[in-house]
């Protein structure tokens, strides 16, 4: 039986490997972009409208010696992107010479794309 990890399962994974890009020193910090817009408590929702939480900002938020990069993580079958993501991937995209947006399916192709633009 072939399962579909779970975007939680591929994200695990990409946060482990930025961890050792860290210790390796090719990256110099990241976070997942914890966004608190889906949630089923309307004063949370609000909270985090009025201090300026906006949806659609990338999943992950890498940053190398000489780059930054923006990862949208999905899932390998079954994922779309939002208008509100596709908004952000193309502002990011617009007039920044050293910032790099994509959208990944899976641990692999968000690897391929940082390892592409780590400054080895």
């Amino acid at each position: 039986m072939n399962i579909t990890p779970t975007e939680f399962q591929e994200g695990r994974t990409l946060a482990q490997y930025l961890d050792i890009l860290v210790m390796q020193g090719k990256v110099m910090v990241y976070t997942h972009a914890n966004q608190e817009t889906y949630t089923k408590s309307m004063n949370q929702k609000m909270r985090a409208k009025v201090s300026g939480v906006r949806p659609g900002l990338p999943d992950y938020i890498i940053i190398t010696n000489h780059k930054v990069l923006f990862v949208e993580l999905k899932r390998l079958k079954g994922s779309r992107l939002s208008e509100a993501q596709e908004v952000w991937l193309k502002a990011i995209g617009v007039g920044h010479k050293r910032s790099f947006a994509t959208v990944a399916y899976g641990f692999e192709g968000a690897k391929e794309f940082i390892d592409s633009h780590l400054d080895l």
